[in-house]
């Protein structure tokens, strides 16, 4: 996959930015977790479907859109097939697979 869209901080908190990579995926490429951890969340927000998986440390990793085949509280080890690229939605209106880090107070880079 190549990257599209780089992360763009905001500038604080409650500001706009771009708080993951944009990468270019197609419909049913395989989605694998960046690392171990535990599914936190696998379902739909905000009209997209959406994988997060927290790693030790207190990092979250969340995928988007995806079509999930995990489910909240999976263990997961580094490279688990965790998703497929979905469609593109009404809210994604291209299907790349997004991806973006946290740590608790802030996100950070993904490269």
């Amino acid at each position: 996959m190549s990257v599209t869209r780089r992360f763009e901080p905001p500038p604080d908190p409650y500001k706009a930015g771009h708080r993951g990579a944009d990468l270019l995926g197609a419909p049913g490429v395989q989605v694998h977790s960046a690392g171990a951890g535990v599914v936190a969340f696998a379902g739909m927000v905000a009209g997209r479907p959406v994988v997060s998986v927290s790693h030790p440390g207190g990092l979250r990793t969340t995928y988007e859109p995806v079509d999930p085949s995990v489910h909240t509280g999976t263990v997961v080890a580094a490279g688990t097939r965790s998703a497929r690229c979905g469609p593109a939605t009404p809210a994604v209106r291209r299907p790349p697979a997004c991806t973006g880090a946290c740590a608790p107070a802030t996100c950070i880079s993904t490269r």
